[in-house]
């Protein structure tokens, strides 16, 4: 089960990963992209500020947006955990609850061979005496 764990965490963290290099990849487009624009707009910068921080805006909103999605897969892990420990408990006591009763079956079936035989043999010495 920890291996199921352990997978979900290295999910978790490469959806992270590929989210945070997107991420980073983006601000990298959006910085060149920023010189380039000022370069061949400088008396129109105000325009630009303003278009500037929008894009800053949404860039904020996806990151906080992958922080929840993180959030998310952490509580689902610590309940996939907690599941598998319920599950772990419910079988080590069907385990020994079933041990248990074939233990007491097999007990039951060796006295009730036990106690066959030895009708049965006692049936046999009753019917050799009698017949001699």
């Amino acid at each position: 089960m920890n291996e199921i764990v352990l997978t979900t965490g290295v999910v978790v963290f490469v959806v992270y990963a590929v989210f945070h290099i997107a991420y980073l990849v983006e601000m990298r487009r959006t910085s060149a992209a920023l010189r380039r624009f000022i370069a061949k707009t400088d008396d129109n910068i105000q325009p630009a500020l303003s278009a500037l921080r929008n894009i800053f805006e949404d860039i904020g909103k996806a990151t906080e947006n992958v922080a929840v999605l993180t959030e998310r897969a952490r509580d689902l892990t610590e309940r996939m955990a907690a599941v598998e420990r319920t599950v772990s408990d419910l079988y080590g006591q069907y385990k020994d609850a079933a041990g248990e009763a074939a233990r007491a079956q097999a007990a039951g079936l060796k006295a009730g061979v036990r106690a066959g035989m030895a009708s049965l043999l006692k049936t046999l010495n009753t019917r050799k005496e009698s017949s001699s």
